[in-house]
């Protein structure tokens, strides 16, 4: 699995997380607890995803991305949104 953090851009294309965050991108094994960062930056709303891919026995693989909760990133706190984003 891979790990991405995202930037949820309102009524615009999502974009991957900088200004501070933890890398996107990164490895992660099957049951690992994940410890990241959002982007360092007040007033934003942030997002886990994770990608996952299964290889089948005939070597055929699927793939799948799952998004996380919209996180408010705010100067005196950070807690998840009231309502998500839906990823487009």
């Amino acid at each position: 699995m891979t790990y991405y953090c995202g930037v949820n851009i309102s009524n615009g294309r999502d974009h991957l997380c900088g200004n501070g965050a933890s890398a996107s991108g990164v490895t992660i094994e099957h049951n690992e607890r994940i410890l990241k960062s959002f982007e360092n930056v007040n007033n934003n709303t942030g997002f886990p995803m994770v990608s996952a891919t299964v290889v089948f026995s005939n070597k055929n693989t699927a793939n799948g991305r799952f998004r996380g909760w919209d996180v408010l990133n705010r100067a005196n706190s950070t807690k998840l949104a009231a309502k998500s984003g839906n990823g487009d």
